[in-house]
């Protein structure tokens, strides 16, 4: 009996420099911030904000599913993006995406896969604005994130969850209120985990961290790659947490063509609009 053979999806393929997010799409419902870093794309996937290299960290270190922001040192390397003002709605319902293959992991330490530190010099309390990553040696995954200028909570996953040979690996986490949920690639981490209900504390906007605790502040990173990163100012669903493990790029579209017009003039009395000699519609 013959087999379908359906085309490789687009959600699967890294777009190029100049994508944005398809704003249509389900998976784009309340996103506040991604990025797809890599070969020389560092812009943020909303605003474009240009990212910025830790250390010796690299755009373009290779992934199943395309180029990615390369880490080589967990104490130096990284990138970061300027903050937006859409993180300011964060309060008590959100999700953490991170895209990563991890090489190595910190000995007797952390490794924040994303970070928005609070304070922007220094390391001292409260550490994180929010924070997403390993916990300690355990190999659990934890966000931890600042209920005031002087206080921070931390919520761990009820099993392991990153060691340093997992393969190109979705690493999620969602908060609705009081439940915490953590997930790698479409399956839950264990148990949920109960929390207090406070609201996060994100008042000293600090940039967006990747594969590293902090802009100002360096250390406790990760050793590896990621393709892609995002934040959600709700709780994703199960079924869409398997939609991104599925089809990471699926919420990104592309950047639209160009159609070029010939440089001849427009025959006399018909000017559909003002002539410059040639150029294209975007």
């Amino acid at each position: 009996m013959g087999h379908l053979i359906l085309p490789r999806s687009a959600g699967l393929a890294k777009p190029p420099e100049g994508a944005g997010v398809n704003w249509s799409h389900p998976l784009a419902d309340r996103l506040l911030w991604a990025a797809a870093p890599g070969a020389g794309v560092s812009g943020d996937l909303i605003d474009g904000q240009s990212g910025t290299l830790l250390g010796t960290g690299t755009w373009g270190g290779q992934t199943t599913i395309g180029a990615a922001l390369d880490s080589a040192n967990s104490t130096n390397d990284g990138a970061y993006w300027p903050w937006t003002d859409r993180l300011a709605s964060l309060t008590d319902t959100w999700t953490i995406a991170v895209w990563a293959d991890p090489a190595s992991l910190a000995a007797g330490g952390y490794d924040h896969l994303l970070c928005i530190p609070y304070r922007a010099t220094g390391w001292t309390t409260p550490y994180l604005g929010l924070s997403f990553g390993r916990y300690g040696t355990t190999g659990q995954l934890s966000a931890q994130y600042a209920e005031s200028a002087t206080a921070w909570i931390t919520r761990a996953s009820t099993s392991v969850g990153i060691t340093a040979a997992d393969p190109l690996t979705l690493y999620l986490v969602t908060r609705k209120a009081a439940t915490f949920r953590f997930f790698v690639d479409a399956y839950q981490l264990g148990a949920d985990v109960a929390g207090v209900t406070t609201a996060i504390d994100l008042s000293g906007k600090q940039p967006i961290t990747l594969l590293n605790r902090s802009s100002t502040s360096v250390g406790e990173g990760l050793v590896g790659r990621s393709p892609l990163a995002a934040i959600w100012g709700r709780a994703l669903s199960d079924d869409e947490v398997a939609w991104l493990a599925a089809e990471p790029f699926a919420f990104v579209q592309r950047p639209g063509g160009r159609l070029f017009v010939p440089a001849a003039a427009p025959p006399a009395g018909d000017t559909p609009f003002p002539y410059t000699g040639g150029g294209y519609y975007g």
